[in-house]
């Protein structure tokens, strides 16, 4: 791949330097943000506007079980809940339909409600060097 340099000139050129973009997704805009951390390796991150509630939007954030129902790309999908915020979710996503691409993942998920947040963590499989978000 070639990158051409800024039109500021070569000075200011800099391939690693990350690249925001808002891109249209199903009638959404979404806040798409590459940084190349080395030749091949990508940090990749993103966020939507939501008009709904926090409640409810906890709620869909936190069904994994419906994850299939509004990401595509997921072919199989398996959740085990554990103790109290904690789930293992077992999941085989098509990353490449042209190049039949696919990522087998077990991630875990823990809930910080009081926070708003959950954090994933990649605990086996292939497709990503490291997930974590």
């Amino acid at each position: 791949m070639v990158l051409a340099p800024s039109a500021r000139g070569l000075g200011d050129w800099n391939p690693f330097a990350p690249r925001a973009e808002r891109i249209r997704e199903g009638g959404c805009e979404v806040d798409f943000r590459m940084e190349i951390v080395h030749l091949t390796k990508r940090r990749v991150s993103g966020g939507v506007a939501i008009a709904a509630p926090a409640a409810d939007v906890w709620r869909a954030v936190t069904s994994y079980e419906r994850f299939p129902d509004f990401i595509p790309s997921i072919i199989s999908h398996d959740v085990r809940r554990g103790e109290a915020g904690r789930a293992v979710i077992d999941q085989v996503s098509q990353l490449s339909r042209r190049l039949n691409m696919r990522s087998q993942m077990t991630l875990e998920a823990v809930e910080s409600p009081d926070a708003r947040s959950v954090t994933l963590r990649r605990v086996s499989g292939h497709g990503f060097l490291e997930f974590e978000g």
